[in-house]
C-alpha cells in the first residue's frame, strides 16, 4: 500500500460510520468522508483500501459530497465504502472483501473495488475521456464499446495492467480529466496486474468515471495472474449486484 492509502485508511478508521449513524431514518445514510487526507496532493495515486467501512446489507446509502447525487444498497454484507477528494477531484469507493469460515478457508473470493470519480467543475465529454483513458501506457485494453449504468449511457472497454510507471513501485496512475502527470488530483492509482473494467457515464450532463478493478495483491506491489483469473469472473458477479443498485437522482 502506497502512503496515500495507508493515511487515507487512518482517516476512514478515525471517521468510522459517523456519517452513517447521524443520518435520519428518512433518508439515505452518508457513507464515511475520508476528507483530502494529509499528504492528498503529492501522494494521490490510490484512494484507500476500505476494509475497516462496512456497511450494512439493504440499506441505501449515499455520497453527500461527490458532484452528482448518488445511492447504493448493499446486495451482502461483505461491502465497505468511503468518500474523499483530492483537489476538484471527488471519489466514492466501494469495496467488496473476502469471506472465511471458522477454519480461515477462503469461502468467497469475490473481492475487488468499484471507485466512482467525477470533477466539481466542467470536465470533457464521455468521448474524450474515455479515449484518453484508453490510451493509458503500460496497459492492454479491449475495444470500447457502449453501455449503460443506472438508466446512463456511456462508453466501456476492459484492460490489464502489464507495466510500472518510471519511478513508481508497482503500477501506474489512470488521469481520467487534467492530463497533469504529477500525482494528485484525478489520479487513481492501479497495480501491475490488475484486471479493470472502466466505465464512462454522462450523469445529467457530468462525466463521471467509473473502475472496476480486481484486488489480489494483499500487500504485494504485483498481482498473481492466476489469482485475477481465479477471482475477477466472482467480484464481477457481485458488481452487477451492486450496481443494479445504484442511482443517480436528478
Amino acid at each position: 500500500m502506497n502512503k496515500l492509502g495507508r493515511t487515507l485508511t487512518m482517516a476512514v478508521a478515525a471517521v468510522g460510520l459517523a456519517g452513517s449513524a447521524a443520518a435520519g431514518a428518512s433518508g439515505p445514510r452518508d457513507i464515511a468522508n475520508a476528507g483530502e487526507p494529509a499528504g492528498v496532493a503529492a501522494h494521490q495515486d490510490n484512494i484507500g483500501w476500505l476494509d475497516q467501512t462496512d456497511v450494512t446489507k439493504g440499506v441505501t446509502y449515499q455520497a453527500s459530497t461527490f458532484p452528482v447525487r448518488i445511492t447504493f444498497r448493499p446486495p451482502d454484507a461483505l461491502w465497505g465504502a468511503v468518500q474523499a477528494r483530492g483537489g476538484s477531484y471527488r471519489f466514492v469507493q466501494l469495496y467488496h472483501r473476502f469471506a472465511h469460515d471458522a477454519n480461515g478457508k477462503v469461502t468467497n473470493w469475490g473481492r475487488g473495488l468499484i471507485t466512482f470519480e467525477a470533477g466539481t467543475g466542467k470536465t470533457r465529454s464521455v468521448a474524450a475521456v474515455a479515449k484518453t483513458l484508453h490510451a493509458t501506457a503500460l496497459m492492454t485494453p479491449g475495444k470500447i464499446t457502449t453501455t449503460r449504468l443506472a438508466g446512463f449511457r456511456g462508453e466501456t472497454f476492459d484492460t490489464t495492467i502489464v507495466g510500472t510507471r518510471p519511478g513508481d513501485a508497482g503500477g501506474i496512475a489512470l488521469i481520467p480529466f487534467s492530463g497533469d502527470p504529477r500525482p494528485g488530483g484525478d489520479h487513481l492509482w492501479v497495480t501491475r496486474g490488475q484486471l479493470l473494467r472502466i466505465i464512462v457515464l454522462d450523469v445529467h450532463g457530468t462525466t463521471v468515471v467509473v473502475y472496476i478493478e480486481s484486488n489480489d495483491n494483499v500487500g504485494n506491489n504485483t498481482i498473481a495472474a492466476a489469482q485475477n483469473e481465479h477471482s475477477f469472473p466472482v467480484f464481477l458477479g457481485f458488481v452487477r449486484q451492486m450496481l443494479a443498485t445504484v442511482t443517480f437522482p436528478a
